[in-house]
């Protein structure tokens, strides 16, 4: 939204798309080029979110992955067909992750996920 810091922003765009609510972390990766679609500079962040300890508790917030106790995602239908937990060793080794810029840049973000 139009003058929203990517903190807020990140936090507001998980729970509108999936019904989880979310505290920010940091920044994991950023990638951004001057030549983006429309003739102007494109910025692509990963951010490192983690869940919302006030509204799932310490436990689940602190929790290196997703457990039965994590909340159930929803998709808000109008913005994305799917979604759900995945492993991440599933998810690098995905035909859309586990070469290439993008993902590369998630590979960047879970090293500095793991390490935190």
């Amino acid at each position: 939204d139009p003058g929203e810091d990517l903190c807020d922003a990140a936090v507001r765009e998980v729970q509108e798309e999936t019904g989880i609510q979310t505290d920010f972390d940091c920044v994991a990766a950023i990638r951004e080029t001057q030549s983006g679609p429309f003739g102007c500079a494109d910025l692509y962040a990963v951010c490192l979110l983690r869940l919302s300890e006030a509204a799932y508790g310490k436990a689940a917030a602190s929790a290196a992955s997703p457990s039965a106790a994590a909340p159930e995602p929803r998709p808000q239908e109008s913005e994305i067909a799917s979604c759900e937990w995945r492993d991440l060793e599933d998810l690098l080794g995905s035909k859309y992750y586990a070469k290439g810029l993008y993902g590369a840049l998630i590979r960047t973000a879970c090293d500095v996920a793991l390490r935190r």
